[in-house]
C-alpha cells in the first residue's frame, strides 16, 4: 500500500527554464463588453452593450524533474523534485499529496500552495528506504474541488485536468534508466459531463519521459476506431501545432498523430496532446 508523507516546497528557476511558456488566459472575473455600429447614410446607430464576466477555471498540471532516477544508497534521503503549475485564470489553493509503494518513506508532511495563474512551484519529496521499482508520486488537487471537465463547484468550473493532477517518479538501477511513455484520457459531453456518448470530446494526453539524452524520438498514436480526430487539436507542451505534414513537429496523415521529437538533449517530460470525437 503506498506510503503518505512530507513536501518541501520552493522555487527554482533550474527546474522551469525549459518550459514552453503557456498560453496567456483572460483572468476569472474579467468583464467582456461588446457594441456594434449601424450606418446608413448619414445616420449612425449603435446597438446596445452585452456584458459578460468571465468564469474562475480550476487547472492544474505537475510535472516530474525526472521520470526515472537511480536509487540512492540505503539510510540516505533522496530529493525527489516536481513542479506544479496553475494552469487555471485565478489565483488558486492546492493540496498536495506525496505517496510511494514498496514500503518506501515520503519524508515531510503533506502540503497546500497558493499559486497564481500559470504560476510554477517546485516541490521536493523527500525519499527514504526507496528500492529499484519503486515509483514515488504528487498529486495537486484544487482546495475548492475537482471533478468532470465542465462540472461547477463552489462557484468554479472544472477544465480539462479535473482539477487534479498526478506525476510519477520511478526508481530504477542505472542499467535500467530509460524513456517511457504514459498515456492518459478524459471525456466533455456537450452537456458538461464526463460520460462518453456520440459527440463528445475525447481528450489524449501523452507523457513522452527522458532520463538523459536520447537521439532520433519519433511518437505516433493511432486515432481509435469510433471516433474522429478534432482538426486543430494537437499541442506539445501546451503549444498548438498544425495538422499538415509542415516545418513543425506535428503531422496526421488521416490515420494517425505523429510527432516528431527529433534529438532530446537532456532529461525532460514532453506532453503531447490531441482530440477525437465521438461518431
Amino acid at each position: 500500500m503506498p506510503r503518505q508523507g512530507v513536501i518541501g516546497t520552493g522555487f527554482t528557476a533550474l527546474a522551469l527554464a525549459a518550459a514552453p511558456a503557456a498560453a496567456a488566459t483572460t483572468p476569472a472575473g474579467t468583464r467582456i463588453e461588446n457594441t456594434a455600429a449601424l450606418s446608413a447614410g448619414t445616420d449612425r446607430v449603435a446597438s446596445n452593450t452585452v456584458v459578460m464576466t468571465v468564469d474562475e477555471l480550476l487547472d492544474v498540471t505537475v510535472v516530474a524533474d525526472h521520470p526515472q532516477l537511480a536509487v540512492a544508497a540505503p539510510d540516505t534521503v533522496l530529493p525527489v523534485g516536481f513542479v506544479v503549475t496553475n494552469t487555471g485564470n485565478a489565483s488558486a489553493a492546492f493540496t498536495l499529496l506525496a505517496t510511494a509503494d514498496r514500503g518506501a518513506e515520503p519524508v515531510a508532511p503533506d502540503a497546500s500552495i497558493t499559486l497564481a495563474p500559470g504560476e510554477s512551484r517546485h516541490v521536493v519529496v523527500g525519499l527514504r528506504a526507496g528500492a529499484s521499482g519503486t515509483t514515488v508520486s504528487l498529486a495537486a488537487t484544487a482546495a475548492k474541488g475537482h471533478g468532470a471537465p465542465g462540472t461547477v463547484v463552489a462557484g468554479a468550473v472544472i477544465g480539462q485536468t479535473g482539477a487534479s493532477a498526478t506525476a510519477r517518479t520511478v526508481l530504477v538501477d542505472g542499467a535500467d534508466a530509460g524513456p517511457r511513455l504514459e498515456k492518459f484520457q478524459s471525456v466533455l459531453a456537450a452537456d458538461g459531463s464526463a460520460r462518453p456518448r456520440p459527440g463528445a470530446i475525447i481528450t489524449y494526453r501523452l507523457e513522452a519521459h527522458f532520463t538523459g539524452p536520447t537521439p532520433d524520438v519519433a511518437i505516433a498514436d493511432a486515432v481509435p476506431a469510433g471516433t474522429v480526430f478534432v482538426p486543430g487539436s494537437i499541442t506539445l507542451d501546451g503549444r498548438t501545432l498544425t495538422d499538415a505534414a509542415d516545418g513543425d513537429a506535428a503531422a496526421f496523415d488521416g490515420t494517425t498523430v505523429r510527432i516528431a521529437l527529433g534529438d532530446v538533449p537532456v532529461a525532460a517530460v514532453r506532453t503531447i496532446q490531441f482530440q477525437t470525437r465521438i461518431q
